[in-house]
């Protein structure tokens, strides 16, 4: 019986592993070959010699190289070009030296090597248009032909892309490619900035941006060293309801109590001006610092 289940492992830009389940020859050769199947055949009485490095082992024609000869079931294969399916096939036989009879019917794969990591992560990431339920993501890029955005609920990114792997990404925070724990694929593509909606009101999202390589075909290679990480919160609902009812009470040369009725806000901040009345008004978004002692908050 041939052998089966392939799998392949360790993917490079140029190598990778391939492993399978043993048929029951005593021994088997894996066949690799670029860009087209395998459709050489071993022939009986041959012994081939293996190499590891794709394109030193004895070739069958038409650069159809011989990887592996042996009993086990696992190699890694070196000496690959980037962005570039290769065909396998392995093929069981039995005897030695010069006497191996070959079952020609062959357990077959392909895989395509990575592209190129990029070099140059994005940089300069900040937010902007920040609102209720939307907000702006801005950065520079970096010197992959594309980029992914994740994003999640919080103050940080918990997974990273897979190499060789094609997100579906969607701007409609939690309708892209989920890769686990609520890290969810919102951006993919080769522009600077993106809106990002769906969002939930004055909740903190964390998104990463990651550079990649590749254009399908399993050969994307992202570049996951010192990924831009940067969170922000949306706006909160602006109150619908001022306080009301200001009165001043304890008025002593220094100090005074201020009162008033509630609004409908979760908290509410007071600006003060001596002499005249206030003119400033509150930026939304901004973090002002109170201090009861006058000239000593913001």
């Amino acid at each position: 019986t041939p052998s089966a289940a392939i799998v392949f492992s360790a993917i490079a830009n140029n190598a990778l592993t391939i492993t399978w389940t043993k048929g029951n020859g005593t021994n088997r050769i894996v066949v690799v070959r670029a860009e087209d199947p395998v459709d050489s055949l071993p022939k009986d009485g041959t012994t081939y010699t293996p190499s590891t490095v794709y394109g030193e082992g004895t070739s069958l024609g038409s650069d159809q190289f011989v990887v592996y000869n042996s009993n086990g079931n696992t190699v890694q294969v070196t000496g690959l070009n980037p962005s570039t399916i290769y065909h396998f096939a392995i093929f069981e036989y039995n005897g030695n030296d010069g006497f191996s009879a070959y079952l020609t019917a062959a357990a077959k794969a392909n895989r395509t090597t990575l592209a190129p990591e990029p070099t140059l992560n994005a940089s300069d990431a900040f937010f902007t248009n920040v609102d209720l339920s939307s907000m702006t993501f801005n950065f520079t890029n970096g010197n992959g032909v594309g980029r992914i955005v994740i994003a999640k609920k919080g103050t940080a990114t918990t997974l990273e892309p897979q190499e060789g792997a094609a997100y579906v990404a969607s701007a409609n925070f939690g309708t892209g490619t989920e890769l686990g724990g609520g890290n969810f694929v919102v951006y993919r593509g080769s522009d600077k900035s993106f809106t990002l909606n769906g969002l939930t009101v004055g909740t903190t999202y964390a998104l990463a941006v990651y550079e990649y390589n590749g254009t399908g075909d399993d050969s994307y290679n992202y570049l996951k060293t010192n990924a831009p990480k940067l969170a922000q919160a949306t706006r909160y609902a602006e109150p619908s309801t001022d306080a009301t009812n200001l009165s001043f009470s304890a008025l002593g040369e220094s100090t005074l109590t201020l009162n008033w009725t509630k609004g409908n806000g979760t908290s509410r901040l007071i600006i003060a001006h001596a002499k005249t009345p206030v003119s400033q008004t509150v930026v939304d978004g901004m973090g002002y610092t109170a201090n009861g002692d006058f000239l000593s908050g913001t």
